[in-house]
């Protein structure tokens, strides 16, 4: 009797841990709209269309994809694999390279997210990632200018692509 109820407690518990892992890519449904997905509506017409200008620049020049996605709510999902899901989801980096980049900003909760493709962990790891975050974007976010910030964020990153 100790035996099942033992049993059954580990398949609770199992169950309930990967309930949790589901629960971390959940968040709001984002339809991509091209390079720059705006759904928490940040950035102006101009605004967007010099980043996608940058963007696809570099994809031409590097091959590398990297998008810029806002949403205002992240909806109770965490950010790193919100954001990882979303790229996987969306395809963004070249098949069989995983070359892709994402730079998504939740305002809401304010944060920001650079998940990279394991293709291009060499060249953009995490802590390069976290470093322009902190250097580059989060000063500009705290002075209320939201697009200097990714705009900066994409610039370094196309630096070290380039």
């Amino acid at each position: 009797m100790t035996a099942l109820i033992s049993r059954i407690l580990l398949c609770l518990l199992l169950v309930c841990s990967f309930a949790g892992e589901a629960r971390a890519d959940a968040g709001p449904a984002v339809v991509q709209a091209g390079r720059v997905t705006d759904e928490a509506g940040l950035f102006t017409v101009e605004q967007k269309r010099v980043l996608s200008e940058k963007l696809e620049r570099l994809e031409q020049s590097t091959r590398h994809q990297m998008v810029v996605v806002t949403v205002s709510s992240l909806g109770g999902a965490e950010i790193g694999p919100f954001t990882t899901a979303l790229g996987n989801e969306w395809g963004i980096g070249r098949k069989g390279h995983n070359d892709g980049v994402v730079l998504l900003v939740a305002p809401q909760e304010q944060l920001a997210q650079i998940s990279v493709g394991v293709g291009l962990e060499a060249v953009l790891p995490d802590e390069l990632c976290q470093s322009i975050m902190n250097e580059r974007m989060i000063p500009r976010f705290r002075e209320g200018d939201l697009f200097g910030g990714v705009d900066a964020g994409v610039d370094a990153l196309i630096e070290r692509l380039d």
